[in-house]
């Protein structure tokens, strides 16, 4: 996911690691979530620069998140009411929010046929 928000000048502004009580017993007894986070300073100033309140879909976040069983899940917010919700936007601010719900489903596309979704090592 890095390797693709990085190809389209999106940069990693958060990455949470975090881990809650399970019914999967790994060694500590906890199952495994990540929060990643990801903004485009240049598109984020166009948003905002529209409307302020468009500032509560920023950043992009992928949550990572294992279920009881061991599997992972990706999900990302819809960005559907932004897109169409309310007044339309300008045509070329709808382009660009159209090329940011792509990138981010292209990555977690790519996260969940690669396997791309692992943890760096610290």
């Amino acid at each position: 996911m890095r390797d693709i928000a990085g190809d389209n000048n999106f940069l990693v502004v958060g990455d949470a690691k975090m881990s809650i009580k399970s019914s999967i017993k790994d060694e500590g007894g906890k199952r495994y979530i990540r929060i990643l986070s990801f903004c485009a300073p240049s598109i984020a100033e166009g948003i905002i620069g529209y409307t302020e309140a468009f500032g509560a879909f920023m950043p992009c976040r992928v949550l990572i998140v294992e279920d009881d069983e061991g599997n992972r899940w990706l999900y990302t917010m819809s960005m559907e009411l932004m897109l169409y919700g309310g007044a339309p936007l300008p045509p070329e601010l709808l382009e660009i929010a159209l090329k940011v719900r792509g990138i981010m489903y292209g990555m977690m596309d790519a996260a969940a046929t690669d396997g791309d979704y692992e943890p760096e090592e610290d």
